[in-house]
Parts: C-alpha cells; structure tokens; sequence
C-alpha cells in the first residue's frame, strides 16, 4: 500500500477508539498508529461515537 498508492492513510475504530495515521508513519513507527487528533472532531464527540459504536457491537 505504501508504494502503490503514496501517500495514503488508515483510519481505524476500535473498542478502545479511534487512530489515524499515515501509512508511512506507521512504517516508521513499527506498526504503532496514533490516535485520532482532530480539531474538527474533538475528544468528546469521539467517546459519544465509541460508546455508540461499542453499543453496536454487543
């Protein structure tokens, strides 16, 4: 993916929450994706969305 289609960016929604990062940075961060850090989607709307989410799951 990181060759193919450069650059490029995975974001991921886990029970735990929600990360973000580039596929280059994941590379060079052996794996590790941070979480998600956006102005425009702050802290407390990500919990309303991963308790909904978490909801879902069950």
């Amino acid at each position: 993916m990181a060759e193919a289609w450069n650059p490029s960016y995975i974001f991921l929604a886990s029970k735990t929450g929600f990360y973000f990062d580039s596929i280059s940075d994941i590379i060079k961060n052996k794996g590790q994706i941070s979480p998600l850090i956006h102005k425009n989607i702050p802290l407390e709307l990500q919990e309303k969305y991963l308790k909904l989410l978490n909801k879902m799951e069950q």
